[in-house]
């Protein structure tokens, strides 16, 4: 039995002011997932109960770290106007509201 989850958060500009994904659960911890116009396998590794065939939802989250040959005052001149357009940290420090339904 599949059963398809739909979250949806709100508050925020991009794509007309409310992002939403859609994810179907086909079993375990394997979801396929609609956000964005793009599709894409979530789950866990094997030794969890996943089957492994796709990145844990907390992998969507990651750091990034930038290596550059720059000079260090014009990758700090860089960083400021970065950090105010990641939308992941963006989101972490301005929480839209996130409504989960089961459909």
């Amino acid at each position: 039995m599949t059963r398809k989850i739909t979250t949806t958060s709100s508050g925020t500009t991009e794509r007309g002011g409310t992002n939403s994904a859609r994810a179907l659960w086909t079993g375990g911890w394997r979801c396929e997932v609609e956000a964005g116009g793009f599709c894409l396998v979530v789950d866990e590794p094997a030794e969890v109960g996943g089957t492994g065939t796709g990145p844990m939802p907390t992998d969507l989250l990651l750091v990034l770290t930038v290596e550059s040959s720059l000079p260090e005052e014009q990758m700090a001149a860089l960083l400021e106007p970065a950090k105010r357009a990641c939308y992941v940290s963006n989101t972490f420090a301005f929480v839209p509201s996130v409504t989960v339904e089961l459909a």
